[in-house]
């Protein structure tokens, strides 16, 4: 089982995404501060993708985007 851990809402630069650090377990999600449903998902190989997500039918719903080279 993977755990998706959420990180707080962080303006998204590249500099920033640049040092994101994969996480132990799972995947992770940093939102965007200031452009609502965009994010990146860092998983536990260190694979990042720009991310949309929300809610649809009371369901959320995530469409990677792209990845982001290494």
């Amino acid at each position: 089982m993977t755990a998706a851990t959420q990180a707080f809402p962080h303006k998204i630069t590249k500099s920033y995404v640049d040092r994101l650090d994969a996480p132990a377990i799972g995947q992770a999600f940093v939102r965007d501060a200031e452009l609502k449903g965009f994010a990146v998902r860092v998983t536990v190989t260190g694979a990042k993708s720009f991310i949309l997500e929300k809610r649809i039918g009371g369901k959320v719903k995530r469409l990677t985007i792209a990845p982001i080279p290494r």
